[in-house]
């Protein structure tokens, strides 16, 4: 570009419409703006005009929670991957004791012993425990790795939470509610009663507590809520494939679902009476609501793990014997209760929508707010171009499509988020 003098500047390119024109026009010869006049930033102009999505305080500080609430989960799962290679070591204390003999019973409410097992049969269901338990950790694994990664991120999943993800919340809500329903008890003076564990062998403990995860899910959850289920399908003729009624799964809260959801509930907090005492009723109760909710909406490997969940969370303290298991242990509870407490009240926002249908927070939109990207100079920037170009959400410029993210990443003609690392 050339400046002599006082004289204006003579452009190359018109500064109004970007057309080329001779360097000696006053004037642009398409769209008659004058060259004199200071340069505008032409409609072609690689300026960005960035929409960017804004969140209110109520989405900022729900997504905060879901971060906290996903890092607790990322801990147990830690724990429980601990929790079952100390159970398949286990196998070798248990193993020596098979020459004693060992119920197998249902709960009607009352306890009720079918039979015994023993010698080569109890090692038989002692693997068939083992495997369940195994199975059904790898299985929630396998199905939730993809989505929970997301969740760690905060990003709200499109095709819902992963499995790993709700069995944890609903075992913290549960967690939560059981000890603040002991404090309440114990402020109205009374001191409730367990069976002591102190008093029984490793070998003892380890064993009770794998079978409970497993044969209490089966003659709770299968039994009470699966065969009703079937039989009550199979007058109403609307039957589903014979699995889902044994191994769970893919059942809506709806009718008859509710009604065995609640009697096996029921069953599952009155049959522990014999063992504890009735202050036992209710947090058990909570318990098995949230069990028979993940056998008919995930699976039995779902009520499966939340039972192993609870009843194995202290094993580290009984195996190694260590302050350091205790310590280790006490930090992961309280963690637990303060996920707890988020995750108690959200599923009592839930369950007040499920009985009313009204959402107790109106969800709102994400709004967008513009901000203009002008280079050093002081120029007038014209208002935007509309781009013909489709692009998520808010229409110029990058914004991801799943996180909203307006970052990116170009690599072989495709833009990759910095934050989720997704593709667009």
């Amino acid at each position: 570009m050339e400046q002599t003098g006082g004289d204006a500047p003579k452009w190359p390119f018109c500064g109004h419409c970007g057309r080329a024109i001779p360097k000696d026009s006053r004037f642009c010869p398409y769209c008659g703006a004058s060259t004199s006049l200071p340069r505008s930033v032409p409609a072609y102009s690689p300026y960005l005009y960035s929409s960017l999505p804004k969140e209110t305080t109520w989405q900022k500080t729900r997504r905060f929670a879901a971060i906290v609430v996903a890092f607790v989960t990322l801990a147990v799962l830690i724990e429980v991957a601990l929790n079952v290679v100390l159970l398949l070591w286990g196998v070798t204390i248990i193993a020596p004791n098979s020459g004693l003999h060992f119920p197998i019973f249902i709960v009607t409410p009352f306890i009720v012993t079918l039979f015994e097992v023993t010698g080569p049969a109890f090692l038989l269901y002692l693997g068939f425990i083992v495997v369940c338990i195994v199975a059904s950790f790898a299985f929630m694994t396998w199905k939730s790795w993809r989505t929970f990664n997301e969740e760690l991120m905060g990003i709200r999943p499109k095709g819902g939470h992963s499995p790993l993800f709700v069995i944890a919340t609903i075992f913290f809500a549960v967690v939560f509610f059981n000890v603040i329903f002991v404090l309440l008890v114990q402020a109205f003076g009374v001191e409730p009663s367990s069976p002591g564990l102190e008093d029984q062998d490793l070998w003892e403990i380890m064993y009770d507590l794998a079978n409970a995860s497993i044969w209490e899910e089966v003659i709770t959850r299968v039994l009470y809520i699966g065969v009703p289920l079937l039989l009550y399908d199979l007058v109403t003729g609307h039957r589903k494939p014979a699995r889902r009624y044994l191994l769970g799964g893919g059942f809506e809260l709806k009718g008859a679902a509710i009604f065995f959801l609640f009697f096996s509930a029921g069953m599952f907090g009155v049959a522990h009476v014999f063992n504890w005492d009735l202050w036992k009723i209710a947090p058990t109760f909570v318990s098995g609501l949230g069990l028979g909710y993940l056998f008919l909406r995930y699976g039995l490997y779902a009520s499966v793990m939340m039972h192993f969940f609870v009843d194995y969370l202290a094993m580290p303290t009984y195996v190694f014997e260590s302050d350091l298991a205790d310590v280790a242990v006490g930090l992961l509870t309280l963690a637990i209760l303060a996920a707890g407490f988020i995750c108690f009240v959200y599923y009592l926002g839930k369950v007040y929508t499920f009985l009313t249908g009204k959402e107790i927070i109106l969800e709102k939109p994400v709004t967008t707010g513009g901000t203009v990207v002008v280079d050093q100079y002081n120029v007038s920037v014209p208002p935007p171009v509309q781009s013909s170009l489709p692009t998520p959400q808010t229409g110029f410029g990058f914004v991801c499509r799943y996180c909203g993210n307006t970052e990116a990443r170009y690599h072989d003609g495709t833009l990759t988020c910095t934050r989720c690392q997704r593709k667009n």
